[in-house]
C-alpha cells in the first residue's frame, strides 16, 4: 500500500492476518511504482490495497501492468477518490475488489 494513506487502511491488513509493506509515493502522492515493484521482487507478495488519497492517481495502465505481471491481486481502498477517473474509467474498477467508506 501507499506509504502516504490513513492508518485503517495498514490496520485493516493486520486485522485481517496481513503484514502491511509501506510502498514510497511520488511526486504526486500516489504509489511509486517503481517501489512498488521493487518491494514486490523483495517481499513476494501477492495480494495489494491501493489507496487514492485525496484523489491523487498513479499511472494506471503501468500499475496494471504490474499486477498483472506478478499476479498481485488488488485491492482499491477508493474512499478518498469518489468520482476520480483514469481515461474514462472511475478508480475502484481496476482491482478485484474496492471499499468506499466515510
Amino acid at each position: 500500500m501507499p506509504a502516504f494513506t490513513f492508518v485503517a487502511v495498514p490496520s485493516a491488513v493486520i486485522h485481517a492476518g496481513g503484514d502491511p509493506i509501506l510502498v514510497e509515493v511520488s511526486k504526486n502522492y500516489s504509489i511509486c511504482l517503481e517501489d512498488l515493484e521493487k518491494k514486490i521482487i523483495e517481499t513476494g507478495a501477492k495480494y495489494m490495497v491501493n489507496s487514492y488519497m485525496r484523489g491523487h492517481v498513479p499511472d494506471m495502465d503501468k500499475l496494471m501492468e504490474l499486477v498483472k505481471k506478478y499476479n498481485i491481486r488488488m485491492l482499491e481502498d477508493t474512499a478518498h477518490a469518489l468520482g476520480v477517473e483514469w481515461k474514462g474509467k472511475q478508480v475502484g474498477k481496476f482491482g478485484e475488489c474496492c471499499a468506499f467508506s466515510f
